[in-house]
Formats: structure tokens, sequence, C-alpha cells
């Protein structure tokens, strides 16, 4: 498994004015740097828009491409329904705000308080983001306020969407928007589990990924 620090955070450069449909040509860099032709894209959370961009612009390469959790562009009428209005306020504030990503990501990693090794990583992973400063972070939110640049309807690479039907950070009205609008995706909601539902399942989300006909 390889995971790709986007631009501006970890080890990544900030990329001024960078747009969604940008990461692809990222993506591929990276394949080409490590010799891959075909491989499958994962995006949890605000990592599913940027698989769902992989999985529109690179057909040729993906074998497969998986949605967990994932934000749905947030111009579609109704895909907000059920989000908490904290988080609405939040990603309406947040790209202008970078102060508000830390306090956001600092709520998660107290609601899983009862899982320590979930909390623990949450925390690292906040501490990675924030690594060259908060311009990426900001710049990110900002993004997911603003359409994608691309539709999910034209889509052609197999997709697997995975959602918790109790999420309050991407609520399942965007799950089941993604799962009916990208074409002959294979989606799987789990009755009473939220946003971090994947922690326990990755396995089995992975396997069906790779599952995926080529």
């Amino acid at each position: 498994m390889i995971a790709l620090d986007r631009p501006g955070m970890g080890l990544s450069d900030y990329q001024p004015r960078r747009r969604l449909v940008d990461w692809p040509d990222d993506v591929l860099q990276v394949a080409a740097a490590l010799g891959l032709d075909r491989f499958a894209v994962l995006g949890i959370s605000g990592g599913g828009p940027y698989a769902a961009a992989c999985a529109w612009k690179l057909p040729d390469r993906l074998t497969g491409a998986g949605i967990v959790s994932g934000l749905a562009s947030l111009d579609v009428p109704g895909v907000i329904a059920g989000m908490s209005r904290r988080n609405r306020l939040s990603l309406q504030l947040v790209g202008r705000l970078a102060v508000l990503r830390r306090v956001l990501m600092a709520k998660m990693a107290a609601s899983v308080r009862r899982r320590p090794d979930v909390r623990k990583i949450l925390v690292e992973s906040l501490s990675e983001a924030f690594r060259r400063g908060s311009r990426g972070p900001a710049w990110e939110m900002g993004l997911y306020a603003r359409p994608w640049g691309f539709r999910p309807e034209d889509i052609r690479t197999p997709v697997h969407l995975s959602h918790g039907e109790q999420d309050a950070n991407a609520p399942v009205t965007m799950g089941r928007y993604l799962a009916t609008s990208i074409p002959g995706c294979r989606a799987s909601f789990y009755s009473g589990e939220g946003h971090l539902h994947f922690v326990d399942r990755l396995p089995e989300i992975l396997a069906a990924v790779e599952a995926q006909p080529d």
C-alpha cells in the first residue's frame, strides 16, 4: 500500500491554486517513478473526492477505486442532509480560517476517546497534515466547498463504495448520491455505524476494491 501526502501536507510541497482534478496527475508521476502500470486507488473521508477524480481521469490505468466515508460535492441539492450543524459551519468557514481545521480534527479525535488506538492515529495524522504549516489544509477545506470539476456520472472505472448510515461527518445522503450517480458502483452501507466504520472493516474494504473486475 502506498499512501501519498496531498499538496501542502506532510512532506508534500504546497501547490498554489491547485484543483481537485489536478491530483490524478500527481498520482501518475508517482506511478511512473515506481514503475506501476496498473493499480487501484482508495480514498477515505476527505480522500473520497480524490479517489473519484482518479477514477474519472485515469480509467485506463486503474483496476478499481474505493470510496470510504467519502464526501460528495457540496453543490448537489440535499446532499448535506444529516450533516451536523457544526460540521456544515466548519466547511463554510474553515477554508478561510485555517485554525478551524485543527479544531475540527481535535473534536473528531476526542469523539473516539474509547478507542485510544484510533485516537492516536488521528492525532498523528493531524500533526503530519500541519508539518508544513496551515496553507495546505486550509486550501484543502476550501476545495471541498467548490464543484469537483467533473461529474460522477462520467466515471468509467469500477468503484466500490463503503459508508456508515450514522455518519455525521459525511452523511449517508452523500454516499447514496455517489452510489446512484457512479455507473456500476458497488456499494455497502452499514446500519448503526458512523464515519469511522472502516477502522475495523479495512481488510474487507481492501478486498472489495482489489476484487473489482479489471
